[in-house]
């Protein structure tokens, strides 16, 4: 997982998410980073967003122009 994320070269895939009041939802989601690039097709679901005049959620292809790998005291990557 580290030489990945350090690499710049894994993918996410979300199938099962679950809101903060509980229930699960079945989703197709993906984030994927390949070098200098970053692609996301993770949508929005859920109540209380729509503060931007859309409901797209994390949806974008694009360059990375920042990218920085932190590992806390627990060993997690972020």
């Amino acid at each position: 997982m580290k030489t990945l994320v350090e690499n710049r070269n894994y993918s996410v895939r979300v199938q099962q998410a679950s809101g903060v009041k509980g229930g699960g939802i079945a989703t197709n989601s993906l984030l994927k980073v390949n070098g200098e690039t970053a692609y996301s097709s993770m949508p929005y679901w859920g109540g209380g967003y729509n503060n931007f005049g859309n409901n797209d959620g994390m949806r974008f292809n694009g360059t990375i122009s920042d990218y920085t790998v932190t590992v806390d005291k627990k060993i997690k990557y972020g």
